[in-house]
């Protein structure tokens, strides 16, 4: 038995260092041309107020929900019915701007007939399935829209905390983060690098098919893989 547990013992190490080494690979290639062209299927690079109008003052943010470009009010079924602001507030200053944000519950039509302010079960599910980040010059007394995040299908993403921007060694890293719905907590979460003044999109899903071709044999991963930019290293359901 414990020559068993020290080969398991061995291989979760050398599990753990081989996702280790390749999410610090991806992320080194962030200080490479990834940073300065956009791959095909990244979403757009945030640039940090381009957006003039409309402008949000900090009760608007507290309390109003923005346009969001995949999901809007109608009479469809998976159109949007109800929308508030569950949780805002400030997450980081970087680079002579201030950063909000707000995480929205969102209920479409064919839900029932529970608003965002209930306390049952079904405006629950519904919590926190939008979210917006917003930046403010300091000389500004109002803030403009970076990003929105709500998919059509409002069961597919949660966004379970704040945002964040993380210092690495390869430079500021904005952290967005998404999990797919269900079980295995899939990581559907968006990096994005500084660079030149803008939030340029990091590729952070195609080294995970490189992962699984190093791990040891018999290691799989079943869970979503959720890299920790500032210590360079990854957690990963196995």
């Amino acid at each position: 038995m414990g020559a068993e547990r020290r080969v398991a013992a061995r291989a979760t190490r050398i599990f753990a260092r081989r996702v280790h080494a390749v999410w610090t690979s991806a992320l080194l290639a962030i200080a490479g041309p990834m940073v300065t062209t956009q791959s095909p299927g990244l979403g757009p690079t945030l640039r940090p107020g381009w957006n003039a109008e409309p402008r949000f003052s900090i009760e608007m943010m507290r309390r109003t929900c923005p346009s969001f470009s995949d999901i809007t009010p109608g009479r469809e079924p998976d159109d949007l019915r109800d929308c508030a602001v569950s949780q805002f507030g400030e997450f980081a200053a970087f680079d002579g701007r201030t950063y909000y944000y707000a995480i929205y519950c969102l209920i479409p039509n064919d839900a029932d007939k529970s608003t965002c302010n209930d306390k049952t079960p079904a405006a629950e599910n519904f919590r926190a399935r939008g979210l917006a980040i917003f930046t403010r010059d300091r000389a500004s007394d109002t803030a403009t829209l970076l990003v929105e995040r709500a998919s059509r299908d409002l069961g597919i993403y949660v966004f379970p905390q704040k945002p964040a921007i993380v210092n690495s060694s390869v430079g500021a890293v904005l952290y967005v983060p998404m999990t797919v719905d269900g079980t295995s907590a899939g990581n559907a979460s968006e990096y994005y690098a500084w660079d030149s003044g803008e939030w340029k999109p990091i590729e952070a899903e195609t080294w995970l098919g490189d992962l699984q071709r190093r791990l040891p044999p018999g290691r799989a991963i079943r869970n979503g893989v959720w890299p920790e930019v500032r210590t360079m290293s990854a957690d990963a359901g196995r």
